[in-house]
């Protein structure tokens, strides 16, 4: 989720491709209201890898049985590479953490149980997660955006909250919803 938020360029490989448009769909149903501006493929063609070398973030689902051709034939520094049927990041960027704040939003996550319990915990977590992000913008809208106020509000995760805010398009295209609404 943490990626998705701060648009990296994300690749998921599954054995079975027909599940990866529930899956990525899913995903960023759970940002509601902030929106992906990213490129969003839900199934890539072996055809078509060469999109994986673009330069804008993406969501991007493929085929397991091209993992290696496709492993091999990218640069992966900056994507954010993960196996489904292994539940296991390949490649994964540490250097940004999830705050504190919004990271106890997680916390009494569990996958134990019925699927249909495990979706609705699911929602309910994403949606105070979102929550949480979002009511921290609220108080520095105006006729402009106090953006170094938002910022001084978060001295120990600045890196994640600065990243999200400049690098991203959810955090800018929310500010102008959310002006153009009042």
């Amino acid at each position: 989720m943490k990626y998705i938020l701060l648009e990296q360029k994300i690749l998921l490989f599954s054995r079975e491709p027909e599940h990866l448009a529930t899956l990525t769909e899913s995903l960023l149903s759970l940002t509601c209201p902030l929106k992906f501006s990213g490129v969003y493929i839900p199934h890539l063609r072996i055809e078509m890898h060469e999109v994986l070398h673009a330069l804008m973030p993406f969501l991007i689902g493929m085929d397991s049985r091209y993992k290696q051709q496709v492993l091999s034939s990218i640069d992966s520094e900056d994507m954010v590479i993960f196996d489904v049927d292994h539940n296991m990041f390949i490649r994964q960027q540490k250097h940004i953490r999830l705050p504190a704040p919004l990271k106890h939003y997680m916390q009494g996550v569990s996958l134990q149980g019925e699927v249909a319990m495990k979706v609705l915990q699911l929602k309910s977590v994403y949606s105070n997660l979102m929550l949480g992000l979002i009511n921290n913008i609220l108080p520095f809208l105006g006729e402009t955006f106090d953006y170094k106020g938002y910022m001084g509000m978060f001295p120990e995760d600045r890196l994640f909250y600065e990243h999200f805010s400049v690098h991203s398009m959810m955090f800018n295209h929310f500010i102008e919803e959310v002006n153009k609404n009042e």
